[in-house]
């Protein structure tokens, strides 16, 4: 399954016992050993959003930064590939 740019992902994300599914819109292609936070600046310019990037180093492989619209706000967020599964809409 090849993810790209415009692509509809979903996920579920684990914290604290509670489990929460979330579907967005993936905005970038983050290439491997990449840092984070650069990727952010670059989507500043085209996106409004609060990043909800948890911190961490770069990942030695291809991630997805996702775009999540939370009924108030656009989210970014960085799931690791392999919780992300493609949503045909």
């Amino acid at each position: 399954m090849k993810i790209v740019v415009g692509d509809t992902v979903q996920w579920t994300s684990h914290s604290h016992s509670n489990s929460t599914t979330k579907k967005g819109t993936v905005v970038a292609v983050v290439p491997p050993n990449t840092k984070f936070p650069d990727i952010e600046t670059q989507l500043s310019t085209k996106y409004n959003f609060i990043s909800r990037y948890g911190g961490g180093g770069p990942r030695t492989f291809e991630s997805y930064a996702v775009l999540v619209f939370d009924g108030r706000y656009n989210l970014l967020y960085w799931p690791k590939p392999s919780q992300l599964r493609k949503i045909n809409e």
